[in-house]
Parts: structure tokens; C-alpha cells; sequence
């Protein structure tokens, strides 16, 4: 169990030989080598397999952030949407995900057990092509800058 006194944590969520899919893995990637320049007190985490590892991760945490590549309505490609996971439930689509079980149903558990974090941010980033292969689409590449470019911005001045 952490205390308040935890860094924020980000989670990267992603696989990385499914094309779009890699968007949140990269994106933990990016944000951690900016982090290096700042003195916020983060800790970034990139979960590419079990999504099980994130009940354990997320529980009880005071600050979360989590970064994924998402196809679910209102969430166009290339685009950023930031959801209060805390607040509302996170938009899913009909199984596209890549993860045996997915960060709607880990946050929906966590929910259920009592042991949401007390602040829970999703940047789901709009992804379309999640075929065998490597690297993001352009359109989701933008996304994760514009992703990580949010998030900085959220973990360095709060």
C-alpha cells in the first residue's frame, strides 16, 4: 500500500508488436525521457503483458495516470481524450483489445473492491490498425505527442 507522500504514477499500457497498440508503451517511453529533465516525482511503468499486474499497480494509489491506445466511441483516430476514470466509466467498443482483460474492466474491479485510486486519469489516444507489426500509425503518433505534451504538463505543474 503507498501513502500520500507516492509519486504520481503513469502507466504505459500497450503491445508493442500490434501496430497502434504500442501507442501507450510509447508513450511512457517519451514521457519518461522528458521527465528527466524536470524534478516532479513520477513514476512511469509500461505494462506489456498480464493487465492482472495492474490491480496490484493501481490499488489504493493516490495519483494515476494511464496511457493506451483505445477504438471506442468518441474517441476519433489521432485524438486525445482525457477521462476522469474516477468520475465515469471508461468508453468501450465492441472486443478490439489486444489484452485479455482490458483497463475499462481492471478500473470497474478496482471500483468494485473498494481500491480505485483516489485520482485516476485515462488518456486514451484514438487508434484504428492493431494488425501484427511494429510502430504507430502517423496519426496515432501525433496523438501520443499530444498525450505525453498533456500529461507533462499535468505531473509538473500540479
Amino acid at each position: 500500500m503507498t501513502t500520500a507522500a507516492s509519486p504520481a504514477l503513469v502507466v504505459g499500457i500497450g503491445n508493442r508488436w500490434r501496430r497502434d497498440d504500442g501507442a501507450g508503451l510509447l508513450a511512457a517511453q517519451r514521457l519518461r525521457a522528458r521527465l528527466a529533465r524536470h524534478s516532479a516525482a513520477v513514476e512511469v511503468h509500461e505494462c506489456a503483458g498480464d493487465m492482472t499486474a495492474l490491480i496490484d499497480l493501481l490499488s489504493g494509489r493516490p495519483r494515476v495516470f494511464v496511457l493506451d491506445a483505445a477504438a471506442a466511441p468518441g474517441v476519433a483516430v489521432g485524438q486525445v481524450r482525457q477521462v476522469d476514470a474516477v468520475a465515469e466509466p471508461l468508453p468501450t467498443a465492441p472486443p478490439r483489445s489486444t489484452h485479455a482483460l482490458g483497463v475499462a474492466q481492471v478500473v470497474e474491479l478496482l471500483r468494485a473492491l473498494g481500491t480505485l485510486p483516489a485520482e485516476l486519469l485515462v488518456y486514451a489516444m484514438g487508434a484504428a490498425d492493431f494488425a501484427p507489426g511494429e510502430g504507430v500509425s502517423p496519426a496515432v503518433d501525433a496523438a501520443v505527442d499530444a498525450a505525453v505534451d498533456a500529461l507533462l504538463q499535468e505531473v509538473t505543474h500540479a
